[in-house]
């Protein structure tokens, strides 16, 4: 029998906790459960998007000597090697993720230095389920308003990704700036390496349907699929996947990554259900 889980629109904050995890990569003050952002029911969740990084994604910090008060900031890693920071040096360095001091680095005794791992560089904030066992079918249906988000141009960031025990994403649905609209992309392992296409090109205001299902194929075969609905419309997919050994283990959901600093505003999310089975889930009356 089909094992459906609804994590959203439950009627207290400590219960949708309980039903899912926020995990390390997300901050309390970007996902907020809220009556005004509901579909149905009493509460939805609101994820505030963007990030407070305007520098590179991954630092390295340039081969130098360092005198007086300088700061380096990456979103996500920050890598510092060949840096001599002499006794009037006063150094900062700041991460989303992590910070990595290699070989060559050194500091006088009498200079001064700060490493700080801050999450609001990284812009991440999803919830996280992780119910999912070894899955080699996934189906999921959840509603999005995307109405107070503003994508910087050209923008494009995870909303909802599906990975394996190791880490590896199987499957992911993007939001990406298309000029006057905002677009569903999604990508799926296939072969070993990513494919890609454009679900839909315009997607709808206020609140929506996006239902999937993601299949590994069978053994020997390129059958595998990662079928797309929009409000209960069939768009493009990705079809004849070569996947036999993918599987699901965990999802997220929410601005799972590459969050630029040019993207902005919140997303209300609501009634997501997930199940092993391929029947439709459908949409809400």
């Amino acid at each position: 029998m089909a094992k459906t889980r609804a994590l959203i629109n439950k009627k207290t904050f400590a219960f949708i906790l309980a039903m899912t995890v926020v995990t390390a990569g997300s901050w309390a003050s970007d996902l907020l459960v809220k009556a005004g952002a509901a579909k149905a029911g009493s509460f939805g969740l609101e994820v505030t998007v963007g990030s407070t990084c305007a520098g590179d994604a991954d630092l390295v910090v340039p081969d130098q000597t360092v005198g007086g008060t300088t700061s380096f900031e990456g979103c996500l890693t920050l890598t510092a090697a060949n840096v001599d920071v002499l006794s009037s040096g006063d150094v900062t360095l700041r991460a989303g993720d992590s910070i990595a001091i290699d070989n060559g680095f050194s500091v006088a005794s009498s200079a001064q230095l700060t490493l700080t791992i801050d999450t609001a560089l990284t812009g991440r904030a999803y919830v996280q389920d992780n119910s999912p066992s070894a899955e080699q079918l996934y189906r999921a249906r959840f509603y999005v308003d995307l109405t107070s988000l503003t994508p910087g141009s050209a923008d494009t960031f995870d909303h909802f990704t599906a990975y394996a025990s190791n880490g590896s994403a199987e499957f992911q649905l993007r939001l990406e700036d298309s000029g006057a609209n905002i677009a569903l992309v999604v990508s799926a392992l296939d072969g070993g390496s990513l494919s890609s296409v454009t679900a839909d090109s315009s997607l709808p205001s206020a609140y929506f349907a996006v239902e999937f299902e993601w299949k590994a194929s069978d053994a020997g075969s390129s059958n595998g699929h990662l079928d797309v609905w929009v409000d209960g419309t069939p768009v493009t997919g990705l079809s004849s996947l070569d996947n036999e050994s993918g599987q699901i283990d965990y999802v997220r959901w929410g601005a799972v990554d590459g969050v630029d600093s040019t993207t902005s505003g919140t997303m209300n999310l609501d009634e997501f259900v997930s199940q092993r089975s391929s029947s439709m889930i459908g949409t809400l009356p």
